[in-house]
């Protein structure tokens, strides 16, 4: 049966797990603003099927045989949501500002001598040091491009609503806080011209506007997509997805890579400085139980000691050896650890589930080995904005999407 012509009209009605901590992808890693943001915002780079980074508002890109200045061509005749063309001057100051608001620019900023326009459609990144990763940084979502104006005048602080003025297919009309997010689409928008290729090639913009609804509940989320009140919802608890995959009407989708799931322990100050105390927490847990915990299914994981998904070209198993489960292990590094019973601030949300579930499981095990832990259960922007002060926790568990 040949498939139907998509046509352009309506609104596409999205459950998310709600309010996103805000709507600047560069200022927070919060995944569900990058997710909301990118119809927005686009970079110089994003990625491709194999998650490798491709240009997109870059035409093309050089590199010196030393890897230490990059020539970025971008493309001509890209309007910005307030009809200012995009030019190197929008683009340097983007990248000046990511390589101080963001963790990873900051990160790629400590390498770079210099931001050159080299002509209104030319820049030019010069580095200290042979840098590689340039282009793979900038596929990320925070890596957003911005008017020089906003970037010039935003710097280190969080855009505004008023300020989420970007390239993308839809352009942001009304932020109502924890009611709806609603995009529209951009008529002048400019589109590459390859087909598609992963988040990258030719982007369509099929809906006239796209609704972002905050809704905590995976259940509601769930229902709602049954009865029809929602199109979309992102994500649902596995427990719900034998009910979903049998409605009629409704597609239920298992992403795969989807997140790279686990701890993430304060290694800036306090006792996780310690290697020994996170080698006994690994040592401590049986991870396929952690996971069933916060999964339930087999089917919605897979263990791994993988940085990145095998469907990706960044794939390694290198230091798969550490992963053993050994709590005799465990209790003989918290001794030579000095560990004395010091209470463990553990940060955890019921959004998404996982989280919560995963959190109880890790705390039980832990405890049996010795580790105390204070499980601080709130609702997710609270936890985003407590997880960047090492003062005030020792560990949170979070997804990376792939």
């Amino acid at each position: 049966m040949a498939s139907k012509t998509p046509k352009k009209g309506g609104t596409l009605k999205v459950a998310i797990i709600g309010e996103p901590p805000g709507l600047d992808p560069g200022f927070t890693t919060a995944t569900i603003t990058a997710t909301t943001m990118w119809h927005v915002f686009e970079g110089l780079f994003t990625p491709g099927s194999r998650y490798e980074p491709i240009p997109y508002l870059a035409e093309r890109y050089d590199v010196n045989q030393q890897g230490t200045r990059f020539v970025l061509h971008l493309r001509k005749g890209v309007p910005f949501h307030n009809d200012q063309e995009f030019t190197a001057a929008d683009a340097a100051a983007s990248l000046k500002r990511w390589g101080v608001v963001a963790g990873r620019g900051r990160m790629i900023f400590g390498r770079v001598d210099k931001v050159e326009e080299t002509d209104r459609y030319t820049v030019t990144v010069t580095f200290k040091e042979p840098t590689g990763l340039l282009p793979e940084f900038l596929a990320q979502a925070e890596a957003i491009m911005l008017p020089k104006e906003i970037a010039d005048q935003v710097g280190k602080n969080r855009l505004t609503a008023e300020m989420a003025i970007g390239t993308g297919p839809y352009k942001l009309v009304e932020h109502k806080v924890d009611r709806h997010l609603r995009l529209q689409r951009w008529a002048k928008y400019a589109p590459r011209e390859e087909p598609a290729n992963g988040m990258g090639g030719k982007r369509v913009a099929y809906f006239d506007e796209l609704m972002f609804i905050p809704v905590p509940e995976a259940s509601v989320r769930a229902d709602g997509v049954t009865t029809g009140e929602y199109h979309f919802a992102d994500p649902l608890e596995p427990d719900q997805y034998p009910n979903l995959k049998d409605s009629p009407g409704i597609e239920a989708l298992v992403i795969k890579p989807g997140f790279q799931v686990g701890p993430h322990f304060n290694k800036k100050q306090g006792l996780f400085t310690d290697v020994r105390l996170r080698r006994a927490a690994l040592h401590a847990v049986d991870l396929e139980q952690i996971m069933i915990a916060g999964f339930g299914r087999k089917d919605f994981f897979r263990l791994g000691p993988e940085m990145a998904a095998p469907e990706t070209q960044w794939y390694s198993d290198v230091g798969k050896e550490m992963y053993e489960y050994n709590p005799e292990k465990a209790k003989k590094l918290l001794q030579e650890a000095g560990y004395k019973g010091e209470p463990i601030r553990w940060l955890a949300t019921k959004e998404p589930f996982f989280n919560y579930n995963m959190g109880l499981s890790f705390k039980d095990q832990l405890e049996k080995v010795g580790f105390k832990i204070d499980l601080q259960v709130m609702d997710w922007a609270t936890l985003v904005s407590i997880r960047g002060k090492p003062e005030q926790q020792e560990v949170f568990i979070t997804g990376h999407a792939t």
